[in-house]
């Protein structure tokens, strides 16, 4: 029976299982699918010592297994989750007692620490201590796949590749289900999609992310036939999906991460090629079916609406600062802006964010949190200089975070960020030159 579930577990069948749960659990708009399931499996995986890596389809689907309005109806249900989770997780931290930390690590703390120090003089001390929860959650996954466990860095690296490639078939899956299922194509026409955990801004940064990830994989096995396919996939709909900080740090990054990339592969006229066939698809796409559904009227929309005009980001800048000035030092609290924001009656409504990491940020943890947050960026950039193809993706990908932050608050987007501390953690951290392995599938 141990063999059994061992193989399942170690297989690809245990990703598709979990993030099909997901898909049906987010489908049912239920929490009481995934959930208990997810904590049984996560003690199958630790009391029978399984490899920990397996763990991280656990987290990834769960971050899309449910709609947001449910969360506050529920969180008593969180709350007996974290009672079952906790206890097994610190076994598991205690039992292998092999503790190591990196700059990146200190990065994360000292942010922790300053969203802690803001809800001194928050507006609301709820919202404050979700907050910092949430810093708490990013600093914990860091700590237990980096600090606690001693893994198989280049296990570890696939895994989260693979990881990432179906959660993107799953966020493709509940985008169907969303538009055609429950007859919300109209919604995506009008550039009102939501799927509930995340809408255009997350959806297409977690493709853009994922596009990173594939393309730096076929640098190194530029024989496989499917990573072709899956990239022509994913960028049809990070294009379908892009909003105006993703479209702008495409413009930026693209090219740049191709010719920078372009090096660690072993056949240029592959790249060519391929690149060739790619922009074709995108066109032929674009002109059989962008075209007469609507879809790439409803893509250009959005763009000249969020991309041309600025006036959003002036009225978030402004209120941004009369917020910041209020307590410059320490902020006001995680996650309060909408507290600020109610009163406006302009085109930003009631939105929970600035639509900007910076003003969000230094609004939110003051000048102190914004110094922690610059040193964590710092820590990264410094750990992610040997010059290996993760470490190119892990900086791109850092690098585009950074530019559509400017539009959206993507470094206090929990959907975005789990993804990215489970990047961090598999950094090189030696001068080593990845070994080209042609003509393997992981997928």
């Amino acid at each position: 029976m141990r063999e059994k579930t061992l193989r399942f577990i170690n297989s690809n069948w245990f990703i598709f299982f979990l993030m099909s749960l997901a898909v049906i659990n987010w489908s049912l708009e239920t929490i009481y699918i995934y959930i208990p399931i997810a904590v049984l499996l996560t003690y199958v995986i630790i009391l029978l010592d399984f490899n920990r890596t397996r763990l991280i389809p656990i987290l990834m689907a769960g971050l899309i297994c449910f709609q947001l309005k449910q969360i506050e109806s529920h969180i008593v249900t969180f709350g007996i989750m974290l009672v079952f989770l906790i206890p097994i997780l610190l076994y598991d931290i205690f039992k292998n007692r092999k503790f190591q930390f990196n700059f990146v690590f200190f990065g994360l703390l000292m942010w922790t620490l300053a969203s802690v120090s803001s809800s001194f003089r928050t507006t609301s001390f709820i919202h404050s201590f979700a907050g910092i929860l949430q810093m708490l959650l990013l600093l914990s996954i860091f700590f237990y796949f980096y600090s606690a466990l001693d893994i198989n860095k280049t296990k570890y690296k696939e895994t989260l590749i693979i990881n990432f490639i179906f959660l993107g078939f799953a966020i493709i899956a509940e985008t169907f289900i969303y538009l055609f299922v429950m007859g919300n194509f109209n919604d995506y026409i009008n550039n009102d999609f939501n799927l509930g955990w995340g809408g255009f801004s997350s959806i297409s940064t977690i493709f853009l992310v994922i596009l990173f990830a594939i393309i730096g994989e076929y640098s190194k096995k530029s024989s496989n036939i499917f990573l072709p396919i899956l990239i022509n996939v994913f960028i049809l709909f990070l294009m379908f999906f892009m909003t105006r900080g993703v479209y702008i740090a495409f413009l930026v990054i693209i090219i740049p991460f191709i010719l920078h990339i372009s090096k660690d592969f072993s056949n240029k006229n592959k790249l060519i090629r391929f690149t060739t066939i790619t922009l074709m698809t995108v066109l032929c796409i674009i002109l059989l079916i962008g075209i007469p559904f609507g879809i790439a009227g409803s893509v250009i929309e959005r763009l000249s609406d969020s991309t041309v005009n600025f006036a959003n980001l002036d009225i978030a800048f402004y209120r941004g600062m009369d917020v910041f000035m209020l307590n410059p030092i320490y902020g006001t609290g995680m996650f309060t802006s909408h507290y600020f924001l109610d009163s406006i009656t302009s085109s930003l409504g009631n939105s929970f964010f600035y639509s900007n990491s910076i003003i969000q940020i230094l609004s939110s943890l003051g000048l102190v949190g914004f110094g922690c947050f610059v040193y964590f960026l710092f820590t990264v950039f410094k750990k992610a200089k040997y010059n290996t193809i993760y470490n190119k993706i892990v900086m791109y990908i850092v690098i585009s975070l950074s530019i559509i932050g400017f539009f959206d608050a993507v470094f206090l987007n929990v959907v975005i960020m789990v993804p990215l501390i489970l990047f961090l953690v598999g950094i090189d951290e030696v001068e080593e030159k990845d070994k080209v392995r042609e003509g393997e599938n992981y997928v």
